[in-house]
């Protein structure tokens, strides 16, 4: 075993292994002088400053909220926005479907509840109508047709 040699691939490998390494015993070594510090800390637990060094000075208020407010411009939703806000596309139609007890719900799309309930079929997309004249109402059919199943919609 004694006369094997080493080769190119091994000595890489043992080179990364030695980098890993190092790099464990240095984050390691950072871990503990920042749990040494944060253990240091001043009575009133507040950082004092220690004039050496300029980026381990503390921010004032002003460059705090300027900071927030930059954070919040780019992240999240938007507080104001000069861009108009455009309808999604089920906004603009009205659904009319048969309920279970027989009567004809209006629904506008991706709703939970009904706009409006009435007695028949007629009576609900006339209400429709009315609810929003522009908006393009959709009618599921309620019997079965040559020219589709009763799981269908039709234009009104």
């Amino acid at each position: 075993m004694s006369g094997l040699k080493m080769t190119t691939q091994h000595k890489t490998i043992a080179r990364k292994n030695e980098r890993s390494i190092m790099n464990d015993l240095k984050k390691t070594t950072q871990r503990k002088a920042i749990l040494a510090a944060v253990k240091k800390a001043p009575q009133g637990g507040d950082y004092v400053w220690d004039g050496k060094d300029k980026d381990d000075r503390p921010l004032t208020r002003e460059q705090m909220l300027k900071g927030v407010e930059t954070y919040r411009k780019y992240h999240g939703r938007p507080i104001s926005t000069a861009k108009p806000v455009t309808a999604h596309k089920l906004d603009k139609k009205l659904f009319v479907e048969k309920r279970g007890e027989g009567h004809f719900a209006v629904r506008k799309g991706n709703s939970e509840r009904a706009s409006a309930v009435l007695p028949t079929q007629a009576e609900a997309i006339e209400r429709a109508k009315e609810m929003n004249p522009g908006a393009s109402i959709l009618v599921e059919r309620v019997r079965n047709t040559t020219g589709g199943k009763s799981d269908k919609w039709r234009k009104a």
